[in-house]
């Protein structure tokens, strides 16, 4: 997608090809998948952390003359066919009818665009808890690899979105 709207090179950039994805089972290395038979261009998943993804993708849309408010919220919205007009509250409280040329709804499992448009959610819930933290530490494990490691109490997974900065 981002090769298409002709931005994909930051990305590339900043993200670390993946060139494989290991599960362990009793801390030794059990299952292992590469991506070396990927039919693309792009012959591997690239991990970049959601910071950097929002960073580079405001810079694009700065370029391109969009503003990003996350200080408002999407109260309601309706279709005119030539344009939307959106019900938006600002963070006062204040809500106010704006006029764009169309909406998008990224806004997840709780999105007001799915529910206003009757759109059921496809979606699951996980009923397990999740916890992230981006760890400072020495790691003996491929820093080009995502590791798995599943265990009775739960799972633990390590993302190496930086050198020696791991997401765990």
């Amino acid at each position: 997608i981002f090769e298409r709207l002709g931005f994909v090179e930051p990305f590339l950039k900043s993200g670390r090809p993946l060139s494989a994805i290991t599960m362990y089972i009793d801390g030794k290395p059990s299952v292992s998948t590469t991506y070396d038979k990927v039919d693309s261009k792009y012959t591997y998943p690239l991990l970049i952390a959601q910071n950097v993804t929002e960073t580079l993708l405001k810079k694009e849309l700065k370029k391109r003359k969009v503003t990003v408010d996350r200080q408002k919220e999407l109260i309601t919205f309706q279709d005119h066919q030539d344009h939307v007009t959106a019900d938006i509250k600002d963070k006062r409280g204040n809500i106010s009818t704006e006029r764009f040329s169309f909406i998008i709804g990224c806004d997840g499992a709780h999105s007001t665009v799915r529910h206003v448009l009757s759109i059921p959610f496809q979606g699951t819930d996980y009923a397990e808890g999740f916890a992230v933290a981006d760890l400072k530490m020495k790691c003996l494990l491929s820093p080009n690899e995502l590791h798995l490691f599943p265990s009775v109490h739960g799972a633990m997974a390590i993302f190496p979105f930086s050198f020696g900065r791991p997401s765990v």
